[in-house]
């Protein structure tokens, strides 16, 4: 973050436009009101997207063991016909799974000499697409064997059946999903992605690459169990009238504001269109040596404020 303020900026340019106003003695006057916060914040948002200001979010992504395993064939589809699709493990204490049509599943307690003793019968109906069902096993022997079973008449697909040996506070909306990823929302300020770091107890990576996004999240594979800092570059927040409000840019970048200030109330109100034009110029050239530093800059600019 940089050391200048509002005022300061305002001050840069009416020195700018000192030679070119043809009152000299309004200058300040004149130029409060029509160098407006909304102005300067328009020149603001472009220099502060092109040089970047940086923020760091952090998750902790420590996916829960599946008692059934964690091969990939277990995202895969499983499709019921007529015959009962089971699924079993021993001590699991909370399920999870996804159907795409209505059908029935039983929850069973097996014991040793494998009498099995209904736990729950759970209908799944009005179901239109893959709908998500979570609960709690709840056995009178916790090392007994925990058994889903799918049944029905028809042809159905079954995916991503988890059982956890948690309970979970014994509340099914804690029981997690059984994702191939996990998902992590942006920050409401996110621009652009710089760099993400994965740290766990055997390894650092500074550079890790293994994750994909869309419009507002983030997603990483369930095999990796790790602390993921997410380095961005943010929107930065619109200054106020405040005289003592500062940029979070640095100064060198700032400064690049009066000019294009100058530049537009010359345009706007047609003292010196030819002045006007040369100062425009000016912020145009050196926002592009911003984009071209080796220590600073985004190399695109996103319109994000509708200018």
């Amino acid at each position: 973050m940089g050391n200048l303020t509002v005022g300061e900026i305002r001050n840069a340019t009416y020195k700018l436009l000192r030679e070119y106003y043809p009152v000299a003695a309004n200058i300040d006057i004149n130029l409060t009101y029509i160098v407006d916060t909304e102005l300067i914040n328009r020149y603001y948002y472009e220099v502060a997207e092109i040089e970047g200001v940086e923020a760091v979010v952090k998750y902790s992504h420590f996916p829960i063991k599946n008692l059934l395993g964690e091969m990939s064939t277990n995202f895969g589809y499983k499709t019921h016909t007529n015959v009962s699709v089971d699924y079993n493990a021993a001590s699991a204490r909370s399920y999870t799974f996804e159907v795409n049509k209505n059908c029935t599943a039983y929850v069973y307690e097996q014991s040793g000499d494998g009498t099995l003793t209904t736990l729950a019968t759970i209908e799944c109906t009005s179901v239109t697409g893959f709908t998500e069902y979570r609960g709690l096993f709840t056995p009178a022997t916790v090392s007994n064997v925990a058994k889903l079973s799918f049944v029905g008449n028809g042809e159905y697909q079954i995916k991503n059946v988890a059982m956890y040996p948690y309970y979970f506070d014994g509340v099914s909306a804690n029981i997690p999903p059984f994702k191939q990823y996990s998902e992590f929302q942006k920050p409401s300020d996110y621009l652009d992605i710089h760099y993400v770091e994965m740290e766990n107890v055997s390894s650092f990576n500074p550079n890790f690459t293994d994750y994909n996004q869309d419009k507002d999240k983030w997603r990483i594979k369930r095999q990796y169990s790790a602390e993921f800092s997410f380095y961005y570059y943010r929107q930065v927040s619109a200054i106020d009238s405040a005289s003592t409000s500062k940029f979070e840019v640095t100064d060198k970048t700032a400064l690049l504001i009066p000019f294009a200030l100058a530049g537009t109330v010359l345009n706007a109100n047609g003292y010196n269109l030819q002045a006007g034009s040369t100062f425009i110029n000016t912020f145009e050239a050196k926002k592009a040596q911003i984009a071209q530093s080796e220590n600073n800059g985004k190399q695109e600019i996103y319109n994000i404020k509708g200018w």
